[in-house]
């Protein structure tokens, strides 16, 4: 029969492959989470004369009739450096992108999308690190052309050449998204504050305010817009803009008309995916929008296709030819594929770390049952004299006088494992150890791409991550002190 020290050290050999395993799934995961941010599906949107409309896909720009025909592609990840974020219309007639992570703005053909001017905007210092995030653009038939910074809470004007001419006071915002040109006069959206603010088109100070009079509890803030809108006019008046009205996140909401005094007539939100989405407010996450004539136009993140509304608010067929709806299909199982690997391989290194605590754990408990056992009897000559002196079984030293014993507590909230490494608990401590690695591994990759705006991560998730990052340190001290205190509890009834 095997001795308890044999079996737990082939129990911690079984962990450790077991924590190895679970490694693997991590990177597994982590490489699946790349691809599918990666799969963004349709985003920027752009309607040009001549019925001309550009859509970015992933790291591709689609052209396309006003049926939705595909009738160019091309890889922007060549020609730009990356995928396309915001879409434009040029007075010229041309269009203007703006790729994720860059600061410059792309002139391109309208025909062939290839790239005939950079803009390079003079940002002022305190918005400079706005410069390569979510940003919005629109432009002034003279060619002037002003952005919004999201975060930067300021609209900046710049001049053709891109040099700055002026930019909004402060406190004009809370956040500022969408952005337009109308008679005159750059139009914006004050976006925690759910309010149109019309700004000179000259100055950029404030010339008027219109707060939204329908404040629903679940559409809070503003996004998107399409305008000057199309939509049907209610009693006489012709409205303002369209406008994406979103939920807390930025990410769902739904497309509504806003008037001049403030009221705003919805438009039908899509069929929900499922029962939970609906109860959520979950149909529709807008990203960009456009009127192509009497349809307009709404890329979504929920089903990955370009929604579409007719003039009187009412949802019509999706956009595109059978082949355009086919490839966006593609993508969108693509990405489903990849999320669903990322989903599981999660699930499957959480089971195989918490197989590897537990066979630690038990192999931890037969070594100390181990220590436990009676030493052998000495051997013992004819004469009954013993062959060697025994060995003297000396007390494990006071913890409370141990130099060691804070220090262990504190290294082990930096380093988990330590302690149980200084402890002989060579499985505990590469368990812990490698569990607070992959936690590090998976918290940085997720605020990599909340930095960087590569992917829209919840608050919660962001938190979530960064408990579980502390929770092996935690769990390394929290045993370090148990066994400190267990140590006093022994040296205190020896001395009783």
């Amino acid at each position: 029969m095997p001795s308890s020290a044999a079996s737990s050290r082939r129990l911690q050999q079984v962990a450790v492959l077991l924590v190895a395993l679970a490694l693997a799934a991590i990177a597994v995961a982590l490489y699946a989470s790349q691809r599918f941010s990666a799969q963004r599906g349709p985003w920027a949107l752009a309607v040009l004369p001549e019925q001309i409309v550009w859509l970015s896909v992933d790291e591709q720009l689609w052209r396309l009739n006003a049926h939705g025909k595909r009738e160019a592609s091309i890889d922007t990840r060549q020609s730009l450096g990356g995928a396309v974020g915001v879409l434009a219309a040029h007075p010229s007639g041309q269009l203007v992108a703006w790729v994720r992570q860059q600061t410059a703005l792309h002139m391109l053909d309208a025909r062939s999308g290839q790239a005939r001017q950079r803009i390079n905007p003079q940002w002022p210092a305190d918005l400079r690190s706005h410069a390569d995030e979510a940003i919005h653009l629109a432009f002034a038939p003279d060619g002037r052309f002003a952005i919004a910074t999201g975060g930067g809470h300021a609209v900046v004007l710049f001049d053709a050449a891109g040099r700055m001419l002026a930019r909004t006071p402060a406190n004009t915002y809370v956040f500022t998204n969408a952005l337009w040109w109308a008679d005159g006069d750059w139009w914006t959206t004050d976006t925690n504050r759910m309010a149109l603010v019309r700004l000179d088109g000259e100055t950029m100070s404030e010339k008027s305010r219109i707060p939204l009079t329908q404040r629903q509890s679940a559409w809070l803030y503003l996004a998107e817009a399409a305008a000057p809108s199309h939509g049907a006019p209610r009693n006489g008046r012709q409205p303002l803009a369209t406008i994406a009205r979103m939920s807390n996140g930025m990410k769902y909401g739904r497309m509504s008309d806003v008037f001049a005094d403030g009221s705003q007539a919805d438009y039908a939100q899509p069929a929900a995916p499922h029962m939970l989405a609906a109860k959520l407010g979950e149909q529709l996450a807008p990203r960009a929008a456009a009127w192509l004539d009497e349809q307009l136009l709404v890329t979504d993140g929920v089903s990955r296709t370009v929604r579409v509304w007719d003039r009187y608010r009412r949802q019509q067929a999706d956009w595109g030819d059978a082949a355009t709806q086919a490839a966006l299909a593609q993508i969108s199982a693509s990405h489903q594929r990849w999320h669903t690997l990322y989903l599981s391989s999660l699930g499957l290194a959480g089971l195989l770390l918490a197989a590897g605590l537990l066979l630690s754990r038990q192999a931890e408990r037969l070594k100390a049952a181990a220590r436990k056992l009676p030493p052998p009897l000495p051997a013992v000559s004819k004469g009954g004299a013993p062959l060697q002196r025994p060995m003297a079984v000396h007390p494990p030293p006071d913890a409370r006088r141990s130099p060691q014993a804070w220090s262990l507590i504190a290294v082990s909230l930096l380093v988990p494992g330590a302690a149980q490494y200084q402890q002989g608990r060579r499985g505990a401590a590469l368990f812990l150890f490698m569990l607070w690695l992959l936690l590090s591994l998976q918290l940085a990759w997720v605020l990599w791409m909340d930095w960087g705006a590569r992917a829209s991560v919840s608050r919660a998730f962001i938190w979530l991550s960064c408990w579980l990052w502390l929770m092996p340190g935690l769990v390394s001290a929290g045993n370090a002190w148990q066994v400190r205190q267990k140590q006093m509890s022994a040296r205190g009834g020896r001395h009783s």
